[in-house]
């Protein structure tokens, strides 16, 4: 009966979801496509962490968001899941508000888990690692949503096989994540299985085949909702000047934003379909929007999803020097050598020469207008 009614939900709006969005996962069998809270029940009978148990190393905000869309698909419970962290004021946090067990032992946590999960910051992945590597079962899962962290990596670090890199975004909290993962080809379908029923626990997933899209997932989605936040930030601020009270900019603003989401989800048009459809000639909509393309807004959000993406790539190790403004590679400077390389040691020489030389001449200037001033 589910499925007839979401079937006639899909044709009623005239389109699908895609392909890649729309898998099911194998055991679960929740569609990706529809939010995994609504088929609790299907998750909880056929689940793949029957008998498993979970650690979540770090108790940080994407660590937090992943745990309530969790317990709220039900697709893990509470006694199936370990938090560790330095900090245990967030380790208090976690236990009183949803009531799983903490920990600062990483190797307790890692010893008695099937899956682990990295939700620290990349930079003490080293630490962590030094900690727990010898702890880790040879058929464990490690699930990474460490930004620019890359496989190969975290394999070697952790002298683990089985690793998963994934990137969720904040929305989880709420059931409503878009996380992108992969995986190395000889990952087995259990563990891609694990994955899959995980990460749907708290939205939708997207499966890509090649490592080299996760840097830009993170740039795009990952780091999307703060792209979203400053921009109704913004929006509930013009309101504000205009003379709206704050709460009902606030509404209009979030409401509108949910709306206009919505729309592009369930058309399926192309957001510029979308705002041509509203633009009248001589309208508030044609005004607003050139005053957008005069502020270059498109070329700022562009250069911040750049920045993201560089500072993703940063994280990992790897060159970041490419894209927009960009010109010159460090891989084409390396290539300097022979005539190229002398010519710029001569510039500089000459550039030497005259700096030393304008300085002489300086000095020798001041000592002759002194000599002026005593005669005098």
């Amino acid at each position: 009966m589910l499925r007839t009614s979401v079937t006639a939900a899909w044709r009623k709006l005239g389109s699908r979801p895609s392909t890649a969005i729309r898998k099911t996962c194998c055991q679960c069998n929740i569609p990706s496509s529809i939010g995994a809270q609504r088929f609790l029940s299907q998750a909880s009978e056929s689940s793949v962490f029957d008998g498993k148990h979970v650690a979540i190393v770090g108790a940080g905000a994407m660590a937090q968001a992943m745990m309530a869309g969790l317990l709220r698909s039900q697709v893990l419970r509470t006694d199936q899941i370990t938090v560790t962290d330095i900090h245990q004021r967030r380790l208090d946090l976690f236990h009183e508000k949803y009531g799983v067990k903490t920990t600062t032992n990483n190797v307790d946590a890692v010893e008695q888990a099937d899956l682990i999960v990295l939700a620290i910051k990349p930079q003490s992945l080293r630490a962590f690692a030094d900690d727990v590597a010898s702890h880790v079962h040879d058929d464990d899962l490690v699930i990474s949503i460490m930004a620019g962290c890359t496989i190969a990596t975290l394999q070697q670090t952790l002298k683990c096989e089985h690793v998963v890199r994934s990137m969720p975004n904040t929305p989880a909290m709420v059931g409503n994540s878009m996380t992108v993962w992969t995986c190395p080809e000889e990952t087995s379908q259990e563990h891609r299985d694990m994955t899959s029923c995980f990460v749907r626990g708290f939205g939708k997933e997207l499966f890509v085949g090649e490592e080299r899209y996760m840097d830009m997932v993170t740039a795009l989605s990952g780091t999307g909702p703060a792209y979203f936040s400053l921009i109704m930030e913004a929006m509930i601020d013009s309101g504000v000047h205009l003379g709206l009270p704050r709460n009902m900019a606030k509404q209009l603003v979030v409401e509108t934003l949910f709306g206009t989401v919505t729309l592009a989800r369930e058309t399926d048009q192309h957001p510029a379909l979308l705002r041509e459809s509203i633009t009248s000639p001589g309208g508030t909509s044609a005004a607003a929007l050139h005053a957008c393309e005069r502020g270059n807004l498109r070329s700022v959000l562009s250069d911040s999803v750049w920045a993201a993406y560089r500072r993703s790539l940063e994280m990992g190790g790897m060159d970041s020097n490419l894209g927009p403004g960009r010109s010159v590679r460090q891989t084409e400077m390396a290539e300097l050598t022979g005539p190229t390389l002398q010519a710029l040691s001569d510039m500089v020489t000459a550039t030497e020469k005259a700096t030393e030389s304008l300085s002489n001449t300086a000095q020798e200037s001041g000592v002759r207008g002194k000599s002026s001033i005593k005669e005098v």
